[in-house]
């Protein structure tokens, strides 16, 4: 993404994850539920937490939210090193470039 919008972008995807409700899958209000199961639930914090050892910044999310099931919150990174897994591949993750 070109760095003349990239402090736009970021705050625009920011307000779209703070307004996105997680919590338990079966309430009507709730847009994001947990991951299905804990296998699940480690493919997203695995590359997220090796982002974070390599100096990756998080904007929001990037822990386990507290309750019952595999709750992990949208996620927003920058400074992500490119080439490192986290910033390549991930079953539910996707870079925005």
């Amino acid at each position: 993404m070109h760095e003349a919008i990239f402090d736009e972008v970021v705050q625009a995807l920011k307000r779209i994850i703070n307004m996105t409700a997680m919590g338990n899958g079966l309430a009507p209000q709730v847009a994001m539920g947990p991951l299905q199961n804990r296998m699940q639930f480690d493919k997203v914090v695995a590359p997220v937490e090796q982002a974070k050892t390599h100096g990756a910044q998080v904007v929001c999310g990037g822990a386990p939210l507290e309750g019952p099931g595999h709750l992990y919150p949208l996620t927003l990174l920058t400074e992500v090193k490119t080439g490192r897994p986290s910033s390549t591949k991930s079953s539910l993750t996707r870079p925005c470039p």
